[in-house]
């Protein structure tokens, strides 16, 4: 096999120094390392030619990039066993991707972790995802969120937005103090309009203007209309 870059043992890598034991040293085995290319891939394994022959191999678990057809990749053959170790080399312009069959973290204890792409990033899950942060900070130019249900628990919310419009079947809220302070106001109600409550206090510093095909007034004791003048009919 011309691809292959020598016969090394164990042995040979490990100084005498190192802190191993007779019998560890006598159960080393040799190992050849070489270099091959992906042809395809058979069930949990891909197949690597070397040199004119071509192994089905495993991918070792560091080995984080998925070995693709036409990759050229280094290959450790221990006895009756044959590992891709890495990829050296890829087709420009191939997607590169990190795939791993357990539980894959990132951790930086004493920094910070960086995620950056000048064309997008996409998080797919079908299911949890979850952000825990002593701080939010969102910045976009649009944003859109399509969501079939959203839950909110907090103390306080402060927007501050120059336009905003809400199209919606239906509304409800419950509160218990509900104050706005709104320069013009207009509401266009198409059926019903109704108010209930225990005192309702209207003021106006010019006028107030009731019309309709009808009105009903009516008080189980008394009405009281008052002023300079009061003209009816």
């Amino acid at each position: 096999m011309s691809n292959l870059v020598g016969k090394t043992s164990w042995r040979d890598l490990v100084p005498e120094s190192a802190p191993l034991g007779a019998a560890q040293r006598e159960e080393t085995e040799d190992v050849f390392l070489g270099t091959g290319t992906v042809t395809g891939a058979r069930e949990d394994a891909i197949v690597v030619r070397v040199g004119d022959a071509e192994l089905r191999a495993m991918v070792a678990t560091s080995c984080l990039v998925v070995p693709q057809a036409g990759d050229r990749v280094l290959v450790a053959m221990p006895e009756g066993e044959c590992y891709v170790l890495a990829v050296l080399r890829r087709e420009a312009g191939a997607v590169r991707r990190i795939a791993t069959d357990g539980d894959l973290e990132l951790s930086a204890p004493k920094g910070k972790v960086v995620v950056a792409s000048g064309e997008g990033i996409d998080l797919l899950t079908p299911k949890e995802t979850s952000v825990v942060t002593g701080n939010l900070n969102l910045h976009a130019g649009d944003a859109t969120a399509v969501l079939e249900r959203l839950s909110y628990l907090g103390t306080a919310v402060r927007a501050e937005v120059g336009k905003l419009r809400v199209v919606a079947a239906e509304l409800d809220g419950l509160f218990e103090r509900s104050l706005q302070r709104i320069k013009r106001a207009y509401r266009f109600v198409e059926e019903i309009d109704q108010t209930r409550a225990r005192q309702i206090d209207v003021t106006a510093e010019t006028s107030v203007r009731v019309h309709a095909g009808n009105t009903v007034m009516t008080a189980d004791e008394l009405v009281k209309i008052d002023g300079s003048q009061v003209h009816i009919g």
